[in-house]
């Protein structure tokens, strides 16, 4: 049974990315002006199905690898946030992403506790298969 902290790891971070995507259709506009359609559309996609696949391994399958990718991509994504505060954009869009990094911090920092911890050090449970 997972812990009450790896679900909401689980419900935060597939709600960032529901917001992320929301987010993305909202800004539609401004990114196809900086790329093509397809490639927008493709990394909008790859984005999405990379990030809700890391999530599952985490909240699933017990992956600690898929958690420290999580962190990192974490880490390296900021820099975006400070550029919103350090430009005064608190309002309209923008604060999107301030609420999306914020659900993404406290998921990632529910993962630290320790039934989190206990439970991504345990081995999956798996269903014996029947022998014919």
């Amino acid at each position: 049974m997972r812990p009450d902290s790896v679900i909401w790891f689980e419900r935060l971070s597939l709600a960032s990315v529901a917001l992320g995507v929301f987010q993305s259709g909202h800004g539609w506009k401004e990114a196809t002006a900086l790329a093509s359609v397809p490639f927008v559309l493709f990394i909008q996609i790859f984005v999405s199905i990379f990030i809700v696949t890391m999530v599952l391994l985490v909240s699933r399958r017990h992956s600690r690898i898929a958690m420290w990718a999580l962190i990192v991509l974490f880490v390296l994504g900021l820099p975006t946030i400070y550029a919103v505060f350090a430009a005064g954009l608190y309002f309209g869009v923008q604060s999107l992403a301030v609420i999306q990094t914020t659900l993404q911090f406290v998921a990632l920092i529910l993962l630290f506790t320790p039934a989190s911890r206990a439970w991504l050090k345990a081995k999956p449970f798996r269903e014996p298969t029947a022998q014919p």
